[in-house]
């Protein structure tokens, strides 16, 4: 049973979801590590969120709740998610879920494990089902700033393709 810690934060996302409900979970790097994160997304200056981390130990903290909006899509350039409402900002619609590393970094079995884990429970509570269209890239939303998120080129679809496959088995 995966262990959630929480450090909720007050301010830097949205309370409520504007009517609408998650429909997909968005996978990122954090491009820095775990505890840097956490008091990254405790500065209001940032004007950054996401509802989980997930560290290269297989740690998982929740910042956001999932009834509310974190602020981890960003500026819309040339969005290529198929699900897509352009009327809609996707931060209503989505859930957000950070890793530790960078970019060209070779991520662990046990983030993989705990974030798999953590994406099948989310998919089942929202009623969606695991597959490319509900779990998709950073980069899929911000494909001009953020081409890189979660990983370099084609090892994005990669890793999550096989936090998918690992999820299924949840």
């Amino acid at each position: 049973m995966l262990k959630i810690e929480q450090r909720r934060i007050a301010h830097n996302y949205t309370k409520g979801r504007a009517g609408h409900k998650p429909r997909a979970i968005v996978i990122h790097i954090m491009s820095g590590y775990y505890n840097g994160t956490d008091a990254w997304f405790h500065n209001p200056a940032s004007g950054a969120s996401t509802h989980y981390g997930v560290s290269r130990k297989g740690q998982v903290r929740q910042w956001v709740g999932e009834l509310d909006s974190a602020w981890h899509c960003g500026t819309l350039i040339k969005p290529t998610w198929k699900l897509i409402d352009p009327r809609v900002d996707p931060k209503f619609e989505t859930i957000g879920i950070e890793h530790e590393g960078f970019q060209t970094d070779v991520w662990t079995p046990e983030m993989k494990a705990a974030s798999a884990e953590l994406i099948a429970n989310i998919a089942r509570r929202w009623k969606f089902p695991l597959d490319r269209d509900h779990v998709i890239g950073h980069y899929q939303l911000s494909g001009g700033r953020r081409d890189n998120c979660p990983s370099q080129g084609r090892n994005a679809n990669h890793i999550i393709e096989e936090l998918i496959e690992l999820a299924k088995k949840f």
